[in-house]
């Protein structure tokens, strides 16, 4: 299970079917079937992650009947469509096959590997090292980056990566490493992680994953935000929050942070392509499309799911999508820790793309099906009874 979740750092190879996350994968599934009498494959988890995907196609089905749409779109949809159920039933039998409790040292070691490499790089660039042959930062940044503390922002800042390939990268995966951890009674007992945590998170700056968490924590403990406890965990957040990232959201704010700025950029292009190309405002330009078509944005995708799936499957596919997560939502309410992770990679979707986070079905599988929520539910039962009995 963790050689799964490790091999899915390197997820910038997820479009390459010799991708270490597919390569260990089918290995994996390979002894599974060799040595495992008791194969099993959970199909309702296989539905949920493939709901989206399959509606997509459904919209280019009828955007190719009714609205003239391009056969290449279409069948673009389809090999999209066909790449990711690859990964989806392989990482569902996996999960489905293998046992359901997860060790806390599984999720804390990947969390330490990538605090390791991503402090290696911090001591290579203040001694000015290259042994490794890490990247110190992004390679849009190279060549004029900034101080670690006290320098010239405008995007330069030294900011480590671990071993993704931009700092942003690093935090959208620990993020629902965390919040896994967060589910589990040791979490408290964890102090040095939480120290390693709130270190990684401000080396790397990495807005989109740590605002998606925080936001996650809120919508989880909605019920309990008018606790005193509560209150006071959230000042304590909110004040590292400003202190951390003051300097990059004052910049963002002037219009002056290049990461911000480009990420903006794609939005406001497919928005506008979308109405300049009114044909595709209801079915859209079919799954995939917007890797394909140029927006002269200096990127490859759009940055938000949710103006995504609007230039992809059209406005018809945005609101089966909006019915497909209140479904979600209200019908698995009782898995917390499912729902947690679900509403992170939503969070997250609204200023990032996160069509091509291939580790986000490990990790919602890992979620699904882990006996944590039998745990936590029996954990809330006696401290029920324990209430009563006093």
């Amino acid at each position: 299970m963790g050689l799964l979740l490790y091999s899915s750092i390197f997820y910038q190879q997820g479009f390459s079917y010799l991708s270490p996350m597919l390569f260990f994968g089918t290995i994996i599934a390979i002894l599974i079937g060799l040595t495992n009498k008791n194969i099993k494959f959970n199909f309702e988890l296989f539905l949920i992650l493939s709901a989206p995907l399959l509606l997509s196609v459904f919209t280019s089905i009828i955007g190719l009947i009714f609205q003239n749409f391009n056969s290449y779109y279409f069948f673009l949809s389809l090999t999209t469509l066909f790449h990711h159920l690859v990964y989806i039933t392989l990482i569902v039998f996996l999960f489905s096959s293998l046992k359901k409790s997860y060790s806390l040292f599984t999720l804390q070691s990947a969390m330490l590997v990538l605090g390791f490499f991503g402090f290696l790089q911090l001591f290579q660039y203040q001694f000015n090292l290259n042994v490794f042959h890490l990247r110190a930062t992004h390679p849009a940044f190279a060549g004029h980056m900034g101080e670690i503390f006290g320098g010239d922002y405008s995007g330069a800042t030294f900011r480590i990566s671990g071993l993704f390939q931009e700092p942003g990268d690093l935090t959208m995966f620990l993020s629902p490493l965390i919040l896994l951890i967060y589910f589990h009674y040791d979490f408290k007992r964890s102090f040095s992680l939480g120290i390693l945590s709130v270190l990684l998170f401000n080396f790397s700056r990495g807005l989109s994953g740590i605002v998606a968490m925080v936001s996650t924590i809120l919508f989880i403990n909605i019920n309990r935000l008018v606790r005193l406890r509560y209150l006071m965990i959230i000042g304590f957040m909110l004040t590292l929050f400003i202190f951390n990232y003051s300097e990059r959201l004052s910049y963002i704010i002037q219009g002056n942070d290049p990461s911000f700025n480009m990420r903006f950029l794609t939005i406001t292009s497919g928005i506008e392509y979308i109405y300049q190309d009114g044909s595709d405002f209801f079915f859209g330009k079919g799954l995939g499309s917007s890797a394909e078509i140029n927006l002269n944005t200096g990127d490859t995708s759009i940055k938000s799911d949710y103006i995504r799936i609007l230039f992809e499957q059209g406005l018809v596919g945005l609101s089966l999508y909006i019915v497909y997560v209140m479904y979600v939502l209200s019908f698995y309410r009782h898995k917390k820790i499912f729902i947690a992770i679900f509403v992170y990679f939503l969070m997250l979707g609204i200023l990032g793309d996160t069509m091509s986070l291939f580790y986000r079905y490990i990790f919602l599988s890992m979620a699904f099906l882990s006996i944590s929520h039998r745990n936590i539910e029996e954990r809330s039962e006696k401290e029920k009874n324990l209430i009563y009995s006093n």
